[in-house]
């Protein structure tokens, strides 16, 4: 009877009574039905999951690397090879370059704007599913945030290909420790960024670019006119 019910739920939105008992049914001790009810659940609201972990999940620190091709505003390629460091304890974002050996630059942002930024990578980049989003082999299979979702992490199609995917270096990594201890690591293989890792890349790069503008503004060029 309960398979039937779920079965020949309106396609309307559904009324406050009927989405507790859907949401009810999901953990239901029978299979069938707690199976087909999570089924439905998912069809109705393919972005709920990702939602109510986004209200629990917050960043403690984040390393993030590219190491790929990038294009800039004239559409010219530019190779970029760096690694960005972040830590909720302390506004600052460290950036270090792969390529070269020099000391790794450091900017401070105002507590309100860090902390905007922190989140963003939770509710705008959804950093916590790349695995899921950009990779064709989980590198996170065993992440773990504290829910029962079924399918988090889809298994790779082959052996084969997780084997190939071990032979070609990253592009892009980052590696996660979240505030509720559970940590996470991703990496990406494909020749080009995809676009929300390379919107992230273009955000942090742009914000040390605005920096070296404001410090050059600040140069005090009166002492070469004085009269």
């Amino acid at each position: 009877m309960t398979i039937n019910r779920l079965m020949n739920l309106p396609f309307r939105r559904l009324t406050d009574n009927e989405l507790k008992w859907l949401k009810k049914c999901t953990g239901d001790t029978r299979e069938a039905v707690r199976l087909m009810a999570k089924e439905i659940y998912s069809q109705r609201f393919p972005h709920a999951e990702r939602n109510e972990m986004k209200k629990q999940l917050h960043i403690k620190e984040i390393t993030f690397t590219v190491n790929a091709c990038v294009w800039d505003e004239y559409g010219d390629e530019i190779p970029v090879s760096c690694r960005f460091f972040m830590k909720k304890a302390e506004p600052v974002i460290s950036m270090q370059a792969l390529d070269v050996s020099t000391e790794p630059a450091t900017i401070r942002l105002e507590p309100d704007k860090y902390a905007k930024l922190l989140k963003s990578l939770i509710h705008h980049y959804e950093i916590f599913c790349w695995n899921q989003d950009y990779c064709s082999s989980n590198a996170d299979d065993d992440f773990n945030p504290g829910f029962d979702f079924d399918n988090f992490s889809e298994p790779a199609d082959t052996l084969e290909e997780e084997v190939n995917i071990e032979d070609v270096d990253p592009t892009w990594s980052i590696s996660i420790r979240y505030c509720n201890g559970t940590e996470q690591n991703i990496q990406g293989t494909d020749d080009y960024l995809p676009d929300k890792v390379e919107e992230l890349y273009l955000e942090l790069d742009e914000l040390f670019e605005t920096k070296e503008e404001s410090d050059w503004e600040q140069v005090d060029f009166d002492g070469d006119f004085a009269d």
